[in-house]
């Protein structure tokens, strides 16, 4: 025992946990030495209306987020009634389209005027906000939501980000066809 405490007490604090491990292991008193690794059954996010998103664990979510927690380099598209461009689990989650600025030129030539954020089929503009049906807003937090941040729900994606494409109003998709080409010309790995 007093041999054990000495090793600890000698330890300087960056050592590596290999490198304790074979010092202690010469010491000639124990019979094995490992290091101890305590498993996660599986990994839950933080944020606080998770347990009321039952569809997670229909999908087993938990299970994937074990494998991976998604990408910044996925793009979905989400072609529904628009999104809240402000809704904090959602603003930090859009994508941005950097080759066009808000500026009130087509900067990157793709016939869309600042579609810096996405686009507006319903009203043919910039402003892919949410209209009279919060539809869209869902279908972004499930997909995409800023998860593990303290803050609403988590989201199947994860890490992913979201391009908000209204294609329609509270009533009906009228655009959803021009929404889908748009999110695929726009590069969009899932829509």
């Amino acid at each position: 025992r007093r041999q054990r405490q000495d090793v600890y007490k000698r330890q300087p604090k960056d050592m590596s946990v290999q490198a304790l491990i074979m010092e202690a292991s010469q010491l000639n008193v124990f019979e094995y030495v490992e290091q101890k690794v305590i498993h996660q059954i599986d990994f839950v996010p933080n944020d606080p209306s998770l347990n009321d998103q039952s569809y997670l664990t229909q999908v087993a979510a938990n299970s994937a987020w074990d494998i991976t927690s998604g990408s910044t380099n996925v793009k979905v598209g989400i072609v529904d009634s628009g999104t809240d461009m402000d809704h904090p689990d959602l603003v930090t989650e859009m994508y941005e389209n950097s080759g066009d600025p808000i500026n009130g030129i087509d900067d990157d030539n793709d016939g869309y005027i600042d579609n810096f954020y996405g686009w507006d089929f319903y009203q043919n503009d910039n402003d892919p906000q949410i209209g009279d049906n919060a539809h869209g807003i869902h279908v972004a937090g499930i997909s995409a939501a800023a998860t593990n941040n303290n803050e609403g729900v988590a989201s199947v994606g994860y890490s992913s980000q979201f391009m908000p494409i209204r294609a329609g109003n509270g009533v009906a998709i009228t655009h959803g066809y021009e929404g889908v080409i748009y999110a695929a010309d726009m590069g969009c790995d899932v829509i």
